[in-house]
C-alpha cells in the first residue's frame, strides 16, 4: 500500500519559527516550534534558516519526510536584503521598526499617501511596508543597498534557501506599496518604483500563492 502524500506548512513569527506536517486531507500529524531570536539578540536572516534546519530532524523522527509532496510558507511582516548568494546584506527590517514610517513623513505629504494608496491599497505612512523600508534603507544605509540584489519577505528568503527561486507571493507583494494588487498582472508597478527611488531589479518575481 502506497503511503498518502504529506504536507509541510513552515511559519515564521515575530521570534519562532512553526513546522506542522498535514495529511492530504489537512489532518495535522505533528508540529514543532523553534526560537530564532534570544532575548537580547537580532533577528537575522540565518537565525530563520538555522531554526528550520532544527526542526526538520524532529520531524523526521515523528513521520516520514519524503512523503512530502507540498511546501507551504507564511510569515510575519519582515524583510531583508540578500546578494545573489543569499547572504544578508542588511538589517532584517521588523514590522514594528517606526523609523521608515517617520522618514516617510519627513520626505512625503499626504496627498503622497493618497496616490500611494489608490495605486497600491498600501498605506505609504504605515509600518511593516516595504517599499518605505527599503527607501530608509536606500537613503540610510547607501552601502548595504547596492549591495543587495534582492529584497525578500521572511518566508520568501527560506523558500529561496530551499529552491534558489527568488520569489513573492502576490498576498506578500500587496503588502510592499509597488504592486497593485487589484490587476491580474503579477508585476511591479513601474511608476511606484520611481515614486519610490527603488530599482525594480532589487525585487523577487511575483508568483500565485499556489506556485
Amino acid at each position: 500500500m502506497v503511503a498518502s502524500p504529506l504536507i509541510l506548512g513552515i511559519d515564521l513569527g515575530t521570534s519562532s519559527l512553526k513546522a506542522v506536517l498535514y495529511t492530504d486531507r489537512m489532518e495535522q500529524l505533528c508540529s514543532v516550534r523553534r526560537g530564532y531570536a534570544p532575548p537580547g539578540t537580532s533577528v537575522t536572516a540565518e537565525g530563520w534558516w538555522q531554526a528550520l534546519l532544527s526542526a526538520l530532524p524532529e520531524l523526521a523522527g515523528r513521520a516520514e519526510l519524503s512523503r512530502v509532496a507540498c511546501v507551504s510558507f507564511s510569515g510575519y511582516n519582515a524583510f531583508v536584503g540578500v546578494d545573489r548568494a543569499l547572504r544578508q546584506t542588511t538589517p532584517v527590517m521588523l514590522y514594528y521598526n517606526t523609523a521608515p514610517c517617520a522618514y516617510m513623513r519627513k520626505l512625503f505629504q499626504d496627498c503622497d499617501g493618497q496616490y500611494v494608496f489608490h495605486r497600491s491599497c498600501a498605506n505609504l505612512f504605515g509600518s511593516g511596508i516595504m517599499a518605505p523600508g527599503i527607501r530608509w534603507l536606500r537613503d540610510q544605509q547607501s552601502e548595504a543597498y547596492a549591495s543587495t540584489d534582492c529584497f525578500l519577505f521572511s518566508n520568501g528568503y527560506v523558500a529561496a534557501r530551499l529552491t534558489g527561486q527568488r520569489t513573492m507571493d502576490a498576498s506578500r507583494a500587496s503588502l510592499t506599496a509597488l504592486h497593485d494588487p487589484r490587476g491580474a498582472a503579477l508585476t511591479w508597478d513601474e511608476d511606484l518604483c520611481r515614486f519610490f527611488g527603488i530599482s525594480p531589479a532589487k525585487l523577487p518575481a511575483i508568483k500565485n500563492c499556489w506556485e
